[in-house]
C-alpha cells in the first residue's frame, strides 16, 4: 500500500479495517512512526514493515485475527516502541529490533495467546538484556 514511500510517518488513513497488511509499508526506509490503526480484522501482516530501517514507533497494533506475521519486522533495527492490543495467535519475530524497550517487550508478551501451543516469540538478546538490566 505504501511500499517505498518517502514519508517519515504514515498518514491517518480512512479505510474500513483491511484484512491484508502484507507488505503494507515494506521498504519505507524513512518511515519513523506509525499511528494506531484498527487492525483487529487483519489476517496477514507478512512483510508489513520489512526494511523500515528508521521506524521507531508503532502506536498500537492488533494481531488478534492474524494467520501470518512472517518477517513483519525484519530489518527494523530502530523499532523501540510498539503497543500490542488483543491477542497474538501466531509466531512472531522481533530479532531485528535491537532497541525494543521494556514496555514494548512486556506489551508483546502480555498479548501472547494463552490457549495456543507450539508457537514462539523471538526477541533480540541485545534488546532484552538492555531493557531488563538492573
Amino acid at each position: 500500500m505504501f511500499n517505498g514511500a518517502e514519508k517519515t510517518e504514515l498518514p491517518d488513513i480512512d479505510f474500513y479495517q483491511p484484512t491484508d497488511w502484507g507488505g503494507f509499508a515494506q521498504n519505507c526506509a524513512n518511515l519513523k512512526w506509525v499511528p494506531g490503526y484498527d487492525t483487529s480484522k487483519c489476517t496477514t501482516f507478512a512483510y508489513a514493515f520489512t526494511n523500515c530501517s528508521e521506524m521507531e514507533t508503532i502506536m498500537k497494533i492488533n494481531f488478534s485475527s492474524a494467520t501470518s506475521i512472517a518477517d513483519a519486522f525484519y530489518r527494523c533495527s530502530k523499532l523501540a516502541n510498539i503497543t500490542c492490543e488483543g491477542i497474538i495467535p501466531v509466531r512472531i519475530d522481533f530479532t531485528s529490533c535491537i532497541l525494543l524497550s521494556k514496555a514494548s517487550i512486556t506489551s508483546v508478551v502480555n498479548a501472547l495467546s494463552s490457549t495456543t501451543s507450539g508457537l514462539s516469540v523471538t526477541f533480540s538478546k541485545t534488546a532484552v538484556n538492555t531493557a531488563f538490566e538492573t
